[in-house]
């Protein structure tokens, strides 16, 4: 990065937090937390190292009595989330994985300041920590429906002025606003379905974006749209063409063909195509460790991302890549972002 990351003042006292962990029903663990800091120092260490896989077979048995909450230090900001959680993993092993949204956060942040930020999928606030590490003042609101995570997205997020949060899943299949579907969960994640499938399952009710956006109206014309929703991402954007016409926002999505295919999700080429024809003329290409892989135009997306495409998922190096998309009219911020990942060491 081409500057430091900035620490978030402290918001509360230990005590208070203390008093706001309990009234969210979010009490973290000491012996949870003392063995994700064990195992996080030591991937940083020696990922492929005998301590750190013993410390690894721990956190799985310690899962199968239950997920504690354990308190995580985000790019300086405190937050409590689950054991299960693997962002503190990924981290330690890949100091830049997910980095790269704060990046596009500042880089938007210095030509359109207080430019609103809409997090689709924000799951326990730790994209918030990250733009905030480097736009302390950015407004956000967090989407989130899975009621395993709220809990702990009100806790970190509770006293930051111009963050909040719409308890709600983004519709992402065609359907009047308030339909019904239903979550179900496996091995720690969650997918949208339309019948209940394997695994533990809630009724849930989505919202279109538009829809969300038109109750939180200091967000409706937002200046970064980021999505993350296990497969899901393309769905929500083909069905935001509205907003996305209106708004012309930066859009920063995940890219995994595998994955949408899995959970019956569009193919993301299909949210390309019709991020061009709104306009949009340059993506930069992420590696999921967060590592910048390519700059591309308009004309050579359905080309080179289907090349992209064909060498991520198991057994490659890349699992997914997150692709953020730019208008005309934020090609400075794109050329600002390129940058600024280029400057890094």
């Amino acid at each position: 990065m081409s500057t430091s990351p900035t620490v978030l003042p402290q918001r509360d006292d230990r005590m208070s937090r203390e008093a706001s962990s309990a009234e969210d029903g979010v009490s973290p663990s000491r012996s949870g937390t003392a063995l994700l800091r064990a195992l996080v120092a030591e991937t940083a260490r020696r990922p492929e190292g005998v301590r750190r896989r013993a410390l690894s077979a721990t956190r799985k048995a310690r899962l199968l009595a239950g997920d504690p909450a354990v308190r995580v230090v985000v790019d300086g900001s405190e937050l409590v989330m689950p054991l299960s959680h693997d962002l503190p993993i990924h981290r330690a092993r890949y100091p830049e994985y997910s980095r790269n949204l704060g990046t596009v956060a500042a880089a938007l942040d210095e030509t359109r300041p207080g430019a609103p930020i809409v997090d689709v999928g924000a799951n326990v606030g730790d994209s918030v920590a990250i733009i905030r590490a480097q736009v302390p003042h950015a407004s956000i609101l967090c989407i989130e429906g899975d009621a395993q995570f709220l809990p702990y997205l009100h806790h970190n997020v509770r006293g930051l002025t111009g963050v909040e949060v719409a308890p709600v899943y983004v519709r992402h299949s065609a359907g009047s606003d308030g339909g019904t579907m239903t979550v179900v969960r496996v091995g720690g994640t969650a997918s949208l379905v339309e019948q209940a499938g394997e695994g533990s399952v809630d009724a849930v009710t989505t919202r279109s974006l538009a829809a969300i956006l038109a109750e939180h109206p200091d967000f409706e014309h937002l200046g970064l749209l980021k999505l993350d929703t296990d497969g899901h991402d393309a769905d929500i954007l083909l069905l935001a063409e509205s907003v996305l016409a209106e708004a012309r926002p930066v859009v920063f999505f995940e890219f995994d063909p595998s994955m949408a295919s899995d959970v019956g999700g569009a193919d993301p080429h299909c949210a390309l195509a019709m991020l061009a024809r709104l306009g949009y003329c340059r993506a930069l290409i992420f590696t999921n460790t967060g590592d910048l892989a390519g700059v591309l135009e308009v004309d050579a997306w359905a080309s080179d991302m289907a090349t992209m495409a064909a060498e991520i998922g198991p057994g490659w190096p890349v699992a997914y890549f997150d692709v953020c998309v730019f208008s005309p009219t934020h090609l400075d911020v794109a050329d600002e972002v390129a940058r600024r990942e280029r400057a890094r060491p």
